[in-house]
């Protein structure tokens, strides 16, 4: 999960790794806060509950956004999630790829 300014919320599966030709670049979706949003994309993965969650505040990017985020994977059931500092690379790809 990388969340913007603008209470704007993205999210790709897999491994962001441009500098590695042989790792195929991730789609990235953008959702909202709404029950109709995030909870909906953490409960439609529900094989991968298991797994972790990465969430990753961009530059400007609001606490409460933080929270809301935490609460609907607790919502969600989701066992283990993450908070890490977001990289050159996401902010790079959140710039040139979100419309």
């Amino acid at each position: 999960m990388l969340i913007g300014q603008k209470h704007r919320l993205f999210y790709y599966s897999g491994l962001l790794a441009p500098a590695d030709n042989t790792v195929q670049e991730p789609e990235l979706f953008e959702t909202d806060f709404s029950a109709n949003g995030l909870r909906q994309v953490l409960l439609s993965s529900a094989e991968t509950r298991n797994s972790l969650v990465f969430i990753k505040p961009l530059p400007g990017a609001k606490y409460r956004d933080l929270v809301d985020v935490i609460d609907e994977i607790n919502i969600a059931n989701h066992k283990s999630f993450a908070l890490i500092k977001a990289t050159p690379e996401d902010i790079c790809f959140v710039q040139t790829s979100a419309k």
